[in-house]
């Protein structure tokens, strides 16, 4: 296996025609031209020196998004490199072979006729060629594969077709003048240098008031954005607008009243409703005290009816108790005197305190007999 370079033919970087830019998400899609090979004439394969307009060159604020984009070959005798630098030097290579009958119909790339890799993060030049292998019956192939194809595109964009690699359609789509060419993903950045760094400086791009400062995540650099509940062009003095929340109720929900203020918006029930989250939750009506809301259990004034009338009874039934009691201690008390007296309590009493002590313990166990009466 021996490598060679090919004419080609991507333009210069100055020539990219750029048709989306996302400020927020800072990334810029451009239309690229594909490097090709194509069979000539009675020659097996036409292979040129290498060319510079094969390579991608476009200063230190771009970088070939890696998350968007995938190297990708056609063909059915096609082995294509891509080398480029990041922070280390960088080759990859993607093989597609097929016979006439063997080119999946699929919109994906397989590697029959199409196939795909991905790219490292933070890459900012590359150049595309070709390989040819020894061997290879290219004679046979040419008749129903002509060219091959080799380009970096958006992978969401590009959807492959049979055609493109049994005909020259997609050299036919995407070179040559004009707005022709792949769609490519570009990471930008507005500086090489941190926001801590750009802040120090002159040249410090995020001018809005109400905008801030992004570190990129895949690499050195920073970005503007708009602050949260502004939007606009954070690199112009007043480019970032309040965004009036009220207008936008698919994005900005309010079930209430809507109010807008700086960078944000108020949603409030209307006078007499009531909603925990009136963002999601729609707002109901206060129940006023002439028109008490409705409950599946008792009132609160029947439950303050059976209350009362419970601890009255309560109370009732310990009243009658406690006069029970006492009218049966007075009950006693005179049975026990009354006992004393037939008994000539009083004037054992007086002769001899050990017979008082003796009619005392008859008394007593005599009472100790009647106790059934509590």
């Amino acid at each position: 296996m021996r490598h060679r370079r090919t004419n080609c033919v991507s333009r210069y970087e100055e020539d990219l025609q750029g048709f989306d830019i996302n400020l927020s998400q800072g990334e810029a899609r451009v239309q690229k031209y594909i490097a090709y090979n194509c069979y000539k004439g009675n020659e097996d394969r036409s292979l040129p020196e290498y060319d510079q307009e094969s390579s991608f060159r476009y200063g230190h604020s771009f970088t070939i998004s890696s998350t968007k984009n995938k190297f990708t070959a056609i063909g059915c005798a096609t082995i294509a490199v891509i080398q480029g630098k990041n922070q280390h030097e960088y080759t990859s290579a993607c093989g597609s072979f097929c016979s006439e009958d063997s080119i999946e119909n699929s919109t994906e790339c397989t590697g029959m006729g199409c196939c795909q890799t991905s790219i490292p993060s933070n890459l900012r030049h590359y150049h595309i060629s070709f390989l040819t292998v020894d061997g290879m019956n290219y004679t046979a192939v040419k008749n129903f594969s002509p060219c091959s194809y080799a380009f970096v595109a958006e992978a969401d964009w590009f959807k492959f077709n049979t055609s493109y690699a049994k005909s020259t359609e997609f050299g036919e789509l995407y070179y040559g003048n004009g707005d022709r060419g792949v769609h490519m993903v570009l990471d930008w950045v507005v500086d090489n240098k941190t926001c801590g760094q750009a802040k120090k400086t002159k040249s410090y791009a995020c001018l809005a008031m109400n905008s801030v400062c992004i570190d990129v995540q895949n690499g050195l650099g920073y970005r503007c954005n708009c602050s949260q509940g502004y939007e606009g062009n954070p690199y112009l003095k007043e480019g970032c607008q309040d965004i009036n929340e009220c207008d936008h109720p698919s994005l900005y929900p309010c079930r209430g009243n809507c109010r807008n203020t700086f960078g944000s918006y108020n949603c409030l029930c209307p006078p007499g409703t009531h909603s925990d989250d009136p963002k999601s939750i729609p707002c109901s009506p206060i129940p006023s005290k002439d028109q008490p809301e409705e409950t599946t259990g008792p009132s609160q004034p029947e439950v303050k009816f059976v209350i009362g009338i419970s601890t009255s009874i309560i109370f009732i039934l310990i009243c009658i108790f406690v006069l029970l009691i006492k009218c049966q201690k007075r009950k006693l008390a005179k049975e026990k005197e009354r006992f004393f007296k037939q008994n000539g309590g009083q004037i054992l009493y007086q002769q001899n305190g050990v017979a008082f002590f003796y009619i005392n313990v008859i008394i007593s166990s005599h009472f100790r007999r009647k106790r059934w009466l509590f």
